[in-house]
């Protein structure tokens, strides 16, 4: 039978903004669910449910280890540290032996990763407020992509690239900017980037969008 457990992060007095977060098993893992966690220890909202799909799209009905969810937050989720978050994993060990934790395939290991700042952007105003102010296209990219966003103020610019463990892969733009629509071309060819699922993290002034972008080199 599959066997169930739970694990808690708390950090007291601490508030983290999320913005993305994901799971990682080996091959024995089945589920993998996240909970907010209230005062009192108990189970509060979902918020990641290990069934969905790669890019959080659709609930597949199963635990794909090998592609596990990668769930974004627009905007970020607000968790009150001190209450902190249950992690709820679910493995299944059909080999007759005891299974170690381990860093290669011979073990098994349940980790989540998390990408969060400890301040909340505030300067919301500088960006339109529409699922327009950051657009990427074609999206999924096969070799390159386009990024567009206008900017209702002047400022300073930041538009960056991260994996889905929240590693930054490319500064794709950084600098001064004035008021008025930019398109950004990246080639990912010439980038070198690898097949698979990435965020598009733009912040001017405080304020911050996320976007997800899946290229298909």
């Amino acid at each position: 039978q599959p066997v169930t457990f739970e694990n808690v992060a708390t950090a007291a007095g601490e508030t983290r903004y999320f913005w993305n977060i994901q799971s990682h098993t080996h091959s024995r893992g089945k589920d993998f669910d996240m909970y907010l966690r209230n005062s009192d220890g108990s189970k509060g909202a979902q918020i990641y449910e290990g069934f969905y799909n790669e890019d959080y799209t659709f609930n597949q009905g199963y635990y794909d280890f090998t592609h596990p969810a990668v769930k974004t937050f627009n905007p970020m989720l607000e968790v009150d540290m001190t209450n902190g978050l249950i992690f709820e994993a679910t493995y299944l060990n059909n080999t007759g032996a005891t299974i170690p934790f381990g860093l290669t395939t011979d073990g098994e290991m349940f980790v989540t990763y998390f990408s969060y700042t400890n301040a909340l952007p505030t300067a919301v105003n500088d960006l339109k407020k529409d699922n327009s102010a950051l657009q990427v296209f074609p999206n999924p990219a096969k070799n390159s992509f386009d990024i567009n966003y206008t900017l209702t103020a002047n400022g300073m610019v930041n538009v960056d690239l991260y994996n889905p463990a929240g590693i930054k892969v490319k500064t794709i733009f950084n600098g001064n900017q004035d008021e008025g629509k930019q398109t950004l071309h990246v080639d990912a060819i010439n980038e070198k980037l690898s097949s698979g699922l990435y965020f598009l993290h733009l912040e001017t002034n405080g304020s911050a969008l996320v976007k997800k972008v899946v290229l298909m080199n």
